[in-house]
């Protein structure tokens, strides 16, 4: 049937309410992850070095430095009673 699955998300989310349905479906999961590959291909688009291990050594330091972007930029909350 044309349209089941999406008619099936829309009850869903009509039922959950949007924000608990996007959160049970992982929906902004993809363009989170999009977002962070457009940033760690920001810090570099290609690796210079020609060996393996000094590749993987160049990639674990963009995405230490990306990771360390993210929680600098990360608001740090205080629950209030």
């Amino acid at each position: 049937e044309i349209g089941k699955a999406r008619n099936h998300a829309v009850q869903g989310c009509w039922d959950k309410g949007q924000k608990q349905w996007k959160r049970d479906i992982g929906y902004h999961r993809r363009s989170r992850i999009e977002a962070k590959m457009f940033a760690l291909k920001r810090l570099g688009q290609g690796v210079s070095s020609r060996c393996f291990n000094r590749q993987v050594v160049d990639l674990q330091i963009r995405v230490d430095i990306l990771n360390k972007f993210t929680q600098l930029g990360t608001a740090k909350t205080v629950a209030v009673a």
